[in-house]
Formats: C-alpha cells, sequence, structure tokens
C-alpha cells in the first residue's frame, strides 16, 4: 500500500514540475503581446481622471486629444 501511495505523490510532484515549466515558457512567449497592454492598460488607468477633469471645461473628444497629447509629449521628452 505505500508504494501505491509514493507512487501517486511522485507523479503529482512531477506533474506539478512539468507545469510549471510550462507555465514559465507561456509567460515567456507571451510576454510580446502582454507588455504592451499593460502599458496601454496602465497609461489608460493613470489618464481616464485628467480625461474626466477636463471633460468639465471641453467636450469629451477634446479632452481626450489634450491627454493623449501630453502623454505623447511626456513620451517624446523621455526617450529623447
Amino acid at each position: 500500500m505505500g508504494n501505491a501511495s509514493d507512487s501517486g505523490r511522485s507523479i503529482r510532484f512531477l506533474l506539478g514540475v512539468i507545469s510549471t515549466i510550462l507555465v514559465i515558457a507561456a509567460m515567456r512567449e507571451a510576454e510580446s503581446l502582454v507588455v504592451p497592454f499593460l502599458l496601454a492598460l496602465y497609461a489608460a488607468l493613470i489618464a481616464a481622471p485628467v480625461v474626466v477633469g477636463l471633460q468639465k471645461r471641453l467636450p469629451v473628444w477634446a479632452a481626450v486629444v489634450v491627454v493623449v497629447l501630453i502623454m505623447v509629449g511626456i513620451g517624446a521628452v523621455l526617450l529623447g
């Protein structure tokens, strides 16, 4: 009975190791898609309050254009 229990533990351990390796490999392959998506999400979260604040004085489209131009300007300054 002890051998069957040890065998099951070994199989579960190996499956865990293989699963971990596969997840890490998949994350590395998906990095080229995930990183730009997360950067865009971060930029949207940062820009949303500014757009909402500008909407009190400007139409929605103008507020969005102003915020996008500010973000592009900041990016240009940072990247040189």
